[in-house]
């Protein structure tokens, strides 16, 4: 079962065909991996979403427009994590909401409430979590 209280934020590599993947740590020892959309589709949804065009969007951002083009044409095409971080923000999502990493928030939000918690109530949370396993 994922343990969303000992973990810490998912680990994302990426791999060759440009698809963002998050590992997380699963039951026991184990990872588990969550597909997240790839960058191209993030930014071919907001684009139209948006109804903008990629050269007002590498105007916006100060990405090159030939490299937003390579983007949207070039199956394996990539970027570097701080022109993904310029392009989601131009869009006002940070680069794990763009990508369409629910997870994330939903750990924050969990982690943010156990930080709440007293250390007594922490306790009981922990003795509770390993009587379920």
């Amino acid at each position: 079962m994922h343990d969303p209280i000992r973990d810490k934020s998912p680990c994302r590599v990426k791999s060759v065909s440009g698809t963002y993947v998050a590992f997380f740590r699963g039951s026991g020892s184990g990872y588990q991996m969550r597909m997240i959309r790839t960058f191209k589709e993030a930014l071919e949804d907001a684009v139209a979403r948006n109804k903008t065009s990629l050269a007002a969007v590498a105007e916006a951002t100060g990405v090159s427009y030939e490299q937003l083009k390579k983007l949207r044409q070039r199956p394996n095409a990539s970027t570097n994590v701080d022109d993904a971080k310029l392009i989601a923000n131009h869009f006002g999502m940070s680069l794990d909401e763009f990508l369409g990493d629910d997870l994330v928030q939903d750990r924050a939000a969990v982690i943010e409430t156990y930080n709440r918690l007293t250390p007594e109530e922490r306790a009981l949370l922990r003795r509770l979590s390993e009587s379920d396993r």
